[in-house]
């Protein structure tokens, strides 16, 4: 027969795993520990590409950004990332379906979101 604590102990766990499964099922996706380090990016936000849709759902593009705009914006939300890497995402997703549409003024690439 099992000692009283450790059905306690049991009865404990179990009900760790039952609301791990519920907020699995509720969320989709199992939540974030309080483990996890601070400046985490966001899911669905990683890499250079999810920084410029995390400004594209933020409203940055509301209004025409140039490439140092972005690669300015990106720094201060914590994505740190080369000129290089943020024009090759600027211009994946001004691609013709993509969310963003890029135009020229004044002999430089301006940004904004699509309409």
């Amino acid at each position: 027969m099992l000692k009283e604590s450790s059905i306690v102990k049991k009865l404990h766990e179990l009900s760790k795993r039952v609301a791990r499964l519920e907020r699995l099922l509720i969320l989709g996706r199992p939540s974030e520990s309080a483990s996890d380090p601070v400046g985490r990016a966001p899911s669905g936000f990683r890499g250079s590409t999810g920084g410029v849709r995390l400004l594209i759902k933020d409203g940055v593009f509301r209004q025409k950004c140039q490439l140092s705009d972005v690669v300015a914006a990106l720094t201060k939300r914590g994505y740190h990332y080369s000129r290089q890497a943020v024009h090759e995402s600027l211009r994946r997703l001004s691609s013709t379906h993509g969310p963003l549409v890029s135009l020229k003024e004044k002999g430089r690439k301006v940004y904004v979101e699509r309409r």
